[in-house]
């Protein structure tokens, strides 16, 4: 019987430098060398080997797929959506000439700024672009912290003072 001794978070111990792939551990565990199981070493290499080339062959596969890529209006410039209109065989396409594929590629750049433009002004409408706020809903009382509260009455002081200053240099008759 084999015994391990486990830290403090029970997480096994470090095992040997492992190729790309796995993490540190990880093939080890999968052919038997944390168990007390005796594999011989050239099993252990072997299974070890497979494991690797099967994950390599995973990443060379997803390499390999073709993704139905789709041009983002909003980043491409005019011209790239221009070409990418013309060199489409989509079903919207068949018939169309050169130029009503032009006037269709400058409506949908146009459209995807505009719409992008008018999310932004909506934004910026309810108070910035970070991303702690809510717009969906309408933005709240200002903070108004640390701020003295207006004087009620300074309205009137100002009107009673230059009604005052006008009677001084002008006489009662001035003011109706």
């Amino acid at each position: 019987m084999k015994l391990v001794l486990l830290k403090k978070d029970f997480s096994p111990p470090p095992t040997k430098e492992v190729g790309e792939g796995y993490a540190p551990g990880d093939v080890d565990k999968k052919v038997g060398a944390l168990t007390n199981i005796d594999i011989p070493k050239s099993e252990q290499d072997a299974a070890k080997a497979r494991l690797l080339a099967k994950a390599k062959a995973k990443r060379e596969k997803m390499k390999e797929e073709v993704v139905d890529e789709k041009l983002n209006m909003k980043k491409a410039g005019m011209g790239t959506v221009i070409k990418d209109f013309y060199k489409s065989d989509a079903p919207q396409f068949k018939g169309k000439t050169k130029e009503k594929k032009r006037e269709m590629a400058i409506a949908a750049k146009l459209n995807a700024e505009e719409t992008e433009d008018r999310l932004r002004d909506r934004r910026m409408e309810r108070g910035g672009v970070d991303g702690n706020n809510r717009y969906d809903k309408p933005i709240g009382k200002p903070n108004t912290f640390g701020r003295k509260k207006p004087d009620p009455k300074a309205s009137e002081r100002a009107f009673s003072k230059v009604k005052n200053d006008i009677i001084k240099k002008y006489g009662k008759g001035a003011l109706m």
